[in-house]
């Protein structure tokens, strides 16, 4: 796959407007940097609405052939988030496609193969830094440090057996980095895209799951 030929859909979070109540989609505008520098002239991409089960009919007519799963909501707060994950998951396993889950994201790579969630301590893991420890080619394979933004996490014996552990926290064995034994799934619980100028591993990581041409 060429920078020509992938189009990742990225999911979004839930809003709700204070006045009227509308409920709205939304993306941190950071994505758009970090697409931006991933491949020369930027790559395209398509934020994919919260439509439920209607979701992969609708990323596959725009020709989709690559997700992201965002961060933001905790599983179980949106539920209209969380079935139209679930059925993008679906069709992305039917279909061999590629996945990247970033926090929440990678939380729900867990959550659809059977695996359960943990609360980790606030003060690791929530708007804080640490370090990571890599544990296959596809993560950091030295230390390095990472951001942090979420409350809920998972540790390397609840994974579920169609996924393995590519990085932990230092600190508290956490896992930091996944990905499926036998599709082409891998899920970050840091964020990529937060970062003021994104991080050179994280873009190889990127290019290299979807197999960009530098």
């Amino acid at each position: 796959m060429t920078a020509q030929h992938v189009l990742p859909g990225i999911t979004m979070r839930v809003t709700r407007d204070p006045a009227s109540g509308e409920q709205r989609d939304a993306l941190a505008r950071d994505w758009a940097r970090f697409f931006r520098a991933l491949s020369p002239g930027g790559l395209p991409w398509v934020m994919l609405p919260n439509v439920q089960e209607d979701c992969p009919a609708l990323a596959q007519n725009l020709g989709v052939n690559a997700l992201v799963l965002s961060g933001g909501d905790d599983l179980g707060v949106t539920p209209e988030r969380d079935r139209t994950e679930q059925a993008l998951l679906a069709w992305a396993a039917a279909r061999n496609l590629p996945v990247i889950g970033i926090c929440r994201g990678m939380q729900m790579l867990q959550h659809f193969f059977g695996g359960g969630l943990a609360r980790l301590a606030a003060e690791r893991h929530v708007r804080a830094r640490h370090p990571i420890i890599g544990r296959g080619p596809q993560a950091a394979s030295e230390t390095r440090e990472v951001n942090s933004y979420h409350q809920w996490g998972l540790f390397p014996e609840v994974l579920p057996p169609q996924l393995e552990s590519l990085a932990l926290c230092a600190a508290d064995n956490s896992v930091e980095a996944l990905r499926a034994r036998n599709l082409p799934w891998l899920g970050l619980m840091w964020h990529p895209e937060r970062e003021v100028e994104a991080h050179p591993a994280d873009l190889e990581l990127f290019r290299r799951h979807w197999g960009l041409v530098p």
